[in-house]
């Protein structure tokens, strides 16, 4: 009776724990996207009805399993970069909140952006994904934040104040810097004769540079590089120069 007694005990405690993960982590491992990386998933904003995530229960099936497979062994937490430089994210207690909060008793006044999870950590994530690659499960992290962060943004229309400026500028210089919708290929007019998209006459590649290969100096830099090594290549390519539009890179 003392054996069956315990069994009993450990299989009520078992989905109340985090040892929950014995039963979750194979299962969480096989259903993981070995090609997610921290690319954005596109939002369909004709067919959807919410954007982003406001309500637990607006995650996907797997993202409620991330949050049951966690082992709660620290080992995102010693890799965040956030955390390490003070700031108020901990991907850990990001997931352990979340989990209790999913779990927790139905019709609660606690609401999910604001109560159970701050704004201030959610834009302290930097998404590099150091966290994914240590996590021993393969929970993804990124995704939910960058969910949630669509919630603030998209449905409570929450965000910090210093990116207003950066709204504007994406609406009316397709960049998130203000620069003059006009110069976007001036860093091409620096003698390296780089060719403009012609629709009559179209190249076999179109180099889409991005706001960053534009603008940046740096980026600028690797912008050169890269059109020089597709010349001595041989390679036929273009850019579309001031018709190029920012797409979030």
């Amino acid at each position: 009776w003392a054996h069956v007694s315990a069994i009993l005990f450990f299989l009520t405690l078992l989905p109340r724990s985090k040892h929950f993960h014995i039963l979750t982590s194979i299962p969480n491992v096989f259903f993981s996207n070995l090609n997610h990386g921290n690319g954005l998933h596109r939002i369909e904003f004709e067919d959807n009805e919410t954007f982003g995530v406001t309500k637990v229960e607006n995650f996907t099936w797997k993202q409620m399993l991330d949050l049951h497979t966690c082992t709660q062994c620290g080992r995102c937490d010693q890799v965040c970069p956030a955390l390490a430089t003070g700031k108020p994210l901990s991907p850990q207690q990001l997931t352990v909140d979340l989990r209790d909060h999913l779990n927790g008793p139905p019709g609660s006044d606690m609401s999910l952006l604001g109560d159970i999870i701050q704004d201030e950590t959610l834009w302290a994530c930097t998404t590099c994904g150091a966290c994914e690659a240590a996590c021993p499960v393969m929970i993804e992290y990124v995704d939910k934040v960058i969910d949630l962060r669509r919630g603030l943004v998209l449905s409570e229309d929450r965000y910090p104040k210093e990116f207003e400026s950066a709204f504007k500028s994406l609406e009316t210089q397709s960049n998130p810097w203000g620069f003059p919708k006009h110069s976007r290929s001036d860093w091409a007019a620096t003698g390296l004769n780089v060719p403009i998209w012609d629709k009559n006459n179209p190249s076999e590649y179109l180099y889409f540079v991005g706001c960053n290969g534009s603008f940046d100096t740096r980026g600028k830099k690797i912008s050169e590089s890269v059109v020089k090594a597709l010349k001595q290549a041989g390679v036929s390519f273009s850019i579309l120069g001031k018709d190029e539009g920012c797409t979030g890179d």
